[in-house]
């Protein structure tokens, strides 16, 4: 690393919250090698509010811009992807507008680099404006076009929507960096790096243990009423669900009670529970690993990448279980093990400096 202090400008996907607190992490670690975090372009929409905890957590200015998201079906529990399709074609306009706000931004920014997270018009500024800082786009969605790499069968179509969306989001970038649960060998493209997960120092601050309880997440609020029917049929099993939608703390039954979301909240609850219960994303998976946590995870309906996230995380971790719907929790209570204060992913999570010291010397 150069004496000068390097700056850095970071465009993150507004979808969920997973992309958000790579950010935060990313934000913490850069910053420990001298990095100065200008500013934060965020992929916002009408169906999404900015966390407060991500507004405290990365201490720096948050720019939203118009950004495609997924429309869910009428339970808000399943993806509509032909729905999805149509609506986000046609506010292309919209879209155009935001890929010229992004440009703008970082002209005004003079960073010396930017950090994608998975925003696909991050792409799009890319091809429309060729003269443009170092692109590094992370996201664990680039491992799927690894050999290795785990895909359920008769999904293809899919799958190659998904690469295309990669491809996208990617255009332009100097390096893409595949988030894993484990290491991989080496990725055929020499462009793709494969990458330990970002996680939050507030997480590796924790010290896990295990007060019987389980902990729900999920950020479609659909999934809550599967949560309720085998919450009535399994009495004494007591369970903390966080999500969208509970502006206050509810208790539903004597058992299962729901939370707004916290960060500080939610994490203290995951390093006490027994397992996290979740759909299957990326983010909040990898940090109940990381305190070793057992895991039940149930992909959302209509995403292809949820189901392989499912896949890889099972591939990697024995602590895992996948299940078709949150009434099928009984599956957990078949296997009463944990990995903690061991887990296997803290070794791995180690690596993620090799990446910053090698992004930073680029600028050199």
């Amino acid at each position: 690393m150069t004496k000068e202090s390097k700056k850095a400008i970071f465009i993150v996907q507004g979808e969920g919250r997973g992309h958000m607190s790579q950010a935060i992490a990313a934000a913490e670690q850069l910053r420990s090698n001298g990095v100065e975090i200008i500013k934060i372009l965020l992929g916002c929409s009408s169906q999404r509010e900015i966390p407060h905890y991500f507004e405290s957590a990365v201490k720096t200015t948050i720019e939203c811009f118009q950004s495609p998201n997924f429309i869910k079906d009428s339970s808000n529990k399943h993806l509509e992807l032909s729905t999805t399709f149509k609506k986000n074609l046609s506010l292309s306009s919209t879209f155009l507008k935001s890929v010229k706000q992004i440009h703008l931004a970082i002209l005004a920014s003079k960073a010396d680099f930017i950090l994608n997270f998975y925003e696909p018009l991050c792409g799009l500024y890319a091809f429309r404006y060729r003269k443009h800082p170092p692109i590094y786009s992370f996201a664990h969605q680039y491992l799927v076009s690894h050999p290795e790499f785990p895909r359920p069968a008769g999904r293809s179509l899919e799958i190659g929507l998904m690469k295309l969306l990669n491809r996208i989001s990617s255009f332009g970038s100097k390096r893409v960096y595949a988030l894993s649960f484990a290491p991989y060998s080496p990725h055929p493209k020499q462009k793709i790096k494969i990458c330990p997960p970002l996680i939050r120092e507030q997480v590796k601050r924790l010290g896990p243990e295990n007060k019987g309880f389980w902990l729900a997440y999920f950020v479609n609020s659909g999934y809550a009423e599967e949560l309720k029917t085998w919450s009535d049929g399994n009495v004494g099993q007591e369970i903390h669900a966080f999500g969208d939608g509970y502006n206050a703390s509810n208790r539903y039954n004597g058992d299962l009670s729901f939370h707004p979301l916290d960060a500080d909240v939610f994490l203290k609850k995951m390093s006490q529970c027994d397992a996290l219960i979740s759909t299957a994303g990326f983010e909040s998976i990898c940090e109940a690993m990381y305190l070793g946590k057992r895991i039940f995870m149930v992909p959302i309906g209509g995403s292809v990448e949820q189901v392989c996230n499912a896949l890889d995380a099972q591939k990697h971790y024995h602590d895992v279980q996948i299940g078709d719907s949150f009434t099928q929790l009984g599956i957990l209570e078949r296997v009463k093990v944990t990995s903690y204060p061991h887990s296997p992913l803290k070794k791995w999570e180690k690596q993620i400096e090799h990446v910053w010291k090698e992004i930073i010397e680029d600028q050199s």
